[in-house]
């Protein structure tokens, strides 16, 4: 087993919407932070988010995967408010949150996944 510890959370976006996301920790010492995006209007858990969050557990990055508001997973608003440009805000909001943190490792690494390019 490749995670020792996941944590749900959630925090608010600059618009006070609920932002759900998953905090995972490698079972080995923790060297860097990853934050991981899914796709426009996807959601945090399909298969190819997790592949990912999975490489970067094996190479001791803890993985802060989140899913924006506005689209079909946990977070606040529905999908048919889309905007590129929220799931931007929703990206800078977590990553100041990340950094905040103390848990934080101060070396970040950014993934974001598209299928739309």
């Amino acid at each position: 087993m490749i995670i020792s510890m996941s944590v749900t959370f959630e925090l608010k976006n600059r618009k006070w919407q609920n932002i759900v996301g998953l905090l995972s920790k490698p079972n080995t010492k923790i060297l860097w932070t990853a934050i991981l995006q899914h796709g426009y209007s996807w959601m945090m858990r399909q298969k190819h988010i997790l592949a990912a969050e999975e490489i970067f557990l094996k190479h001791w990055f803890q993985v802060f995967n989140f899913d924006t508001t506005n689209s079909f997973g946990k977070s606040d608003v529905h999908i048919r408010d889309a905007r590129l440009w929220l799931h931007a805000e929703d990206f800078e909001d977590v990553a100041n949150r990340v950094q905040e943190q103390k848990r934080s490792t101060w070396k970040i690494l950014i993934s974001w996944h598209s299928m739309w390019g």
